[in-house]
This record gives C-alpha cells, structure tokens and sequence, in this order.
C-alpha cells in the first residue's frame, strides 16, 4: 500500500466502481461506501460498507476507526444529497 494513504470511495455509479479498481491497481487502501445495491457486490473486490451513514458522528467514527485520508464522492450524478452531505461533514 502506498504510504498511509486509505480513500473511502462514497460510490453509486459505474465510474466510483472503476476509480476503486484503479487504486486498488495503484496498491493504494480502499474502502467502498454503497447504500446496498446487490448488483454492485459483485463488482467491487475492495471492503465494502453497506448501507451509508446516517448522522455525521456516524461517518466521523468510521473515518477515525478505519484510519481514512481521503474521501471521494462517486456517488450518482442525480443524488445530490449525498454529494452535499458529503462535502459538509468532511469540512467538519
């Protein structure tokens, strides 16, 4: 793995599936966040967190306890709660 970096990938669209095989191409730590769609759990080889967060203590517990660096939204072009849920917590 490269460094300490670790990203979570926020993914729900073919593209976040794509930039998780590419870091993990790149040997660098990944973990996939999907709501759940089945479909994608064959798709993704990286640890996977299912089902979102659902408050910020939430997401902020799971940054600390799995020791991520970065955060990625590749979440669907059309969920822009996500996106902006995202933007806010990580500036928290």
């Amino acid at each position: 793995m490269q460094g300490d970096v670790k990203v979570l990938v926020r993914s729900g669209s073919r593209e976040g599936v794509d930039l998780i095989q590419q870091l993990q191409k790149k040997q660098i730590g990944v973990v996939a966040s999907i709501l759940g769609d089945a479909r994608t759990r064959n798709t993704i080889t990286a640890p996977v967190h299912f089902g979102g967060f659902s408050t910020l203590a939430d997401f902020a517990g799971f940054i600390r306890t799995n020791e991520i660096t970065h955060v990625v939204d590749a979440s669907h072009p059309n969920d822009l709660e996500i996106s902006l849920q995202t933007q806010q917590w990580c500036r928290t």
